[in-house]
């Protein structure tokens, strides 16, 4: 038995769609208009959900058994034509992705930061793997029962940072074949099919085997995990150092050997991986902060840190959220509590009184002001610790995007 609320959304949509000819480019309006017109927020609640999965005999078939979207994901309908899902989101954010389906999506609980982009593709390796610059358009906080239309393909690149524990979000989804494989990105430069069912038998038996050595800490680990890089493929390349990236924390000498001996062969590539993966170490990091933290405040700081690049766009969407309150003042009210709540081995850096003040210093003016006269060279030790403590925050990857 379907959920009352499932099935009648679902009605809906049959209906506005057979209006529009059931035409695949009039989906993404006909989904945004019925969940517009049958909001989830107003007409669902979450233990209704929860019940529903805990009880029910009759399941639609479930897209993501898996769970690697949404904790959980659950399908509540699925006739073949389109799908209904419900999206439970604790720690986990979506990567920068694109679609291969098109329909809409609404906020049915909590606060989210979405971030539009474009690419501009430069070196295509195949039909999984392209360089390119990653450009960032734009950001926006979404609100319970806010709506957006899903464009398939490139047309509509996005990533979604949920603030709320939990957080949850509807979505109306087609099927669009023509926009497979559906890409994920890596900032600043790379676009991948991040599916496993793409890869070929033999490709997934070398990671197995691979991961078996590892487990078992194999002495020769490194030497196979080196000569199967090497003769790898630009796909398999990236698949197998995304998997073994956490492997090398810790150990530099032999990464810095592996990726001297990988340059010999792919080139350019590996910079391009370097710079990916710089950016994959700042959203780790923060996903074992946001693991540790409930409150929605300081999530929202680090959704903005994690998604925006620059002072003047944090500031923005701080001022977006908190209308009445003073930005600058708010981010450092948030850095505090960040900094009560992890300890600084796990922050990656302690902050001080001092440090505070070159935080307002950054906030308030610019990188210029920071080396201004407040900071001019003196040779006393004071001068020089908060000289070093400026330089170690301005670097630190949490918290650059406020110098610049």
């Amino acid at each position: 038995m379907l959920l009352p609320y499932a099935d009648q959304l679902a009605n809906l949509v049959v209906r506005l769609w057979d209006e529009h000819g059931r035409e695949a480019e009039s989906f993404p309006a006909v989904a945004e208009k019925a969940l517009n017109e049958l909001p989830p927020d107003t007409n669902l609640q979450m233990m209704e959900i929860v019940d529903w999965v805990l009880q029910t005999n009759e399941f639609p078939q479930q897209l993501d058994l898996a769970e690697n979207f949404g904790q959980p994901p659950v399908t509540l309908f699925n006739n073949g034509d389109f799908n209904i899902d419900v999206y439970f989101w604790l720690e986990n954010d979506t990567s920068v992705h694109q679609h291969a389906f098109s329909g809409a999506f609404t906020v049915m609980a909590g606060t989210s930061v979405n971030c539009v982009y474009e690419f501009e593709p430069q070196h295509v390796f195949d039909d999984r793997l392209t360089t390119g610059t990653l450009v960032f358009k734009k950001a926006e906080i979404l609100r319970t029962g806010d709506c957006r239309r899903i464009l398939s393909g490139s047309r509509d690149i996005h990533s979604v940072y949920h603030v709320d524990y939990p957080s949850i979000s509807v979505i109306i989804r087609a099927p669009d074949l023509s926009s497979l494989p559906q890409l994920s990105y890596i900032p600043p430069c790379l676009a991948y099919a991040d599916d496993p069912e793409l890869d070929t038998p033999l490709e997934l038996r070398r990671r197995q085997v691979l991961r078996m050595l590892r487990r078992i800490d194999h002495p020769d680990y490194v030497d196979r995990l080196t000569k199967t890089l090497v003769s790898a493929g630009p796909s398999e390349l990236l698949a197998v150092m995304l998997e073994n990236r956490d492997y090398f924390i810790g150990r530099r000498d032999e990464l810095r050997s592996l990726l001297l001996t990988l340059k010999k062969t792919h080139g350019e590539l590996i910079d391009r991986i370097i710079d990916a993966f710089k950016t994959l170490a700042k959203k780790t990091q923060i996903k074992e902060l946001r693991s540790l933290i409930r409150d929605p405040d300081v999530r929202f700081f680090l959704a903005l840190l994690q998604s925006l690049e620059h002072r003047e766009p944090i500031l923005k969407m701080t001022t977006q959220r908190y209308p009445d309150c003073d930005p600058v003042e708010q981010i450092l009210d948030w850095t505090k509590d960040l900094s009560a709540i992890v300890q600084a081995d796990a922050l990656g850096v302690g902050i001080s009184e001092t440090g505070m003040t070159i935080l307002r210093t950054a906030l308030e003016g610019s990188a210029e002001d920071l080396a201004g006269q407040s900071l001019q060279p003196m040779h006393s030790a004071t001068a020089v610790a908060t000289r070093n403590e400026a330089a170690q925050l301005q670097k630190h990857s949490l918290f650059r995007p406020l110098f610049y």
